[in-house]
């Protein structure tokens, strides 16, 4: 059986090599911003954390954490730390069964699958991590690049993890 394991598996290890290397730039890169001048590549990483703590609060029912936009490379390895445990339990809850959630948002009150929470999780990364790395190339900053984080990239680093 096809599951979403392969997908939350490369969110989590994709999550985790963009934080470290945004860990390794000038600290200065984190308050680089795009055409929205509030959404900086530290508010991106702030919110990759803040989707991933919203999936768990639906999927788990979680505690929400205090979480801050990070200034400084010690800020964003404690964030890349936490994010790694919140991924893990993402990954944990797709081996459970596919019952309907409900939940209240901004919206009103709301019904979703579990397997469509868990499917947002890496569209919802994915996509932030395109925009965190398109505001530094946007600055010149180019030692990033998105196909070091995709799917195929994971897969043949972690290959031989299978054997």
């Amino acid at each position: 059986m096809i599951t979403l394991e392969t997908s939350l598996k490369h969110m989590a290890w994709a999550d985790d090599k963009l934080f470290a290397a945004i860990r390794e730039l000038p600290a200065e890169r984190l308050t680089l911003a795009g055409h929205d001048p509030e959404w900086t590549v530290g508010r991106g990483l702030m919110h990759i954390l803040q989707g991933v703590e919203w999936y768990r609060f639906l999927l788990l029912q979680a505690q929400w954490s205090e979480l801050r936009t990070p200034t400084t490379s010690d800020e964003v390895e404690a964030l890349r730390v936490q994010l790694a445990s919140m991924n893990a339990s993402l990954i944990d809850a797709a081996a459970e069964p596919d019952t309907l959630l409900e939940f209240q948002d901004e919206g009103g009150k709301r019904q979703a699958p579990r397997s469509v929470v868990l499917s947002q999780a890496p569209y919802h990364a994915a996509e932030h991590r395109a925009g965190i790395v398109a505001i530094l190339h946007s600055h010149g900053e180019r030692s990033i690049h998105l196909d070091d984080y995709d799917v195929w990239a994971w897969f043949y680093s972690t290959q031989s993890d299978a054997s």
